[in-house]
């Protein structure tokens, strides 16, 4: 009896404390003095990055197993998922754009001020490197160990109310990216791997910097401009229920993704 209490509770310590391995590595990362200027963004994502994979693959082997065993196949079909992961990104932030501008009275305004090259040089690295980051942390190792101490439900929700946390502790942290933590982590599990939630991520994040919604990072090309308080609320009622209908469409197909995966485990 004792030693099947021990060896349930050795995982879930051993996962403990790989989360807090994790946590001190973002807060060095955070910590990082301001050294490169437009750049920091990216030294900091490229920092804990590389901090992840030695984190990473330190911590499989001191549990002695592989990431593959797991279910993360990451070197399986990389080019072709990160197109997936692009295109389908680009294209479900362009329908939101679009929703967004018909259904509101807003008007999209060019800003001159914005070089093309200039904002290519800053948003794709930058981005890039920091969705890498937040892939590696929170739909890596974390993310398939959930999953198999626990169950794929549990990991994907428990991962993705952490990330949405992760970027503030507010009711918006649940209702924006927690919620693009949920189609995140089925991606991950869904492709086995992270080239396709990061290359999905980092589309989010690309279009959303193109409209100047990511002004810490680089100043954007294209900004909705809104006449009135009225516009503003209604803007912001559009936008609360294009996350609902996103919210709604990812537990569907959690759902669809866990009875198929109970399926063929019988």
């Amino acid at each position: 009896m004792l030693i099947q209490r021990t060896s349930r509770i050795f995982p879930v310590t051993h996962l403990l404390l790989f989360c807090i391995l994790l946590a001190a590595l973002f807060v060095a990362g955070q910590a990082m003095p301001v050294y490169f200027g437009a750049f920091h963004y990216l030294s900091v994502g490229v920092f804990v990055s590389v901090g992840l994979l030695f984190l990473t693959d330190f911590w499989v082997k001191r549990e002695g197993t592989t990431l593959e065993t797991l279910g993360l196949r990451w070197r399986e079909h990389i080019m072709s998922q990160s197109f997936i992961g692009l295109f389908a990104g680009l294209s479900v932030m362009a329908i939101i754009y679009v929703v967004v501008w018909l259904s509101t009275d807003t008007e999209i305004k060019v800003l001159p001020e914005t070089v093309l090259s200039s904002f290519l040089l800053k948003a794709v690295p930058t981005l890039l490197a920091l969705a890498l980051m937040e892939e590696l942390a929170f739909r890596g190792y974390l993310l398939f160990k959930l999953r198999q101490l626990l169950n794929t439900r549990v990991a994907i929700y428990a991962t993705a109310i952490v990330f949405g946390l992760y970027h503030g502790l507010v009711i918006e942290s649940l209702i924006g990216p927690a919620v693009w933590g949920l189609i995140f982590a089925l991606l991950a599990f869904w492709s086995r791997g992270l080239a396709m939630p990061t290359m999905f991520h980092f589309a989010l994040n690309f279009a959303q910097a193109i409209f100047d919604s990511k002004p810490k990072y680089t100043p954007g090309l294209y900004e909705f401009v809104i006449s009135d308080e009225a516009t503003a609320n209604l803007v912001y009622q559009v936008g609360l229920a294009i996350q609902g209908g996103i919210l709604v469409i990812a537990i569907v197909l959690i759902e669809v993704y866990c009875r198929k995966e109970n399926g063929l485990s019988r």
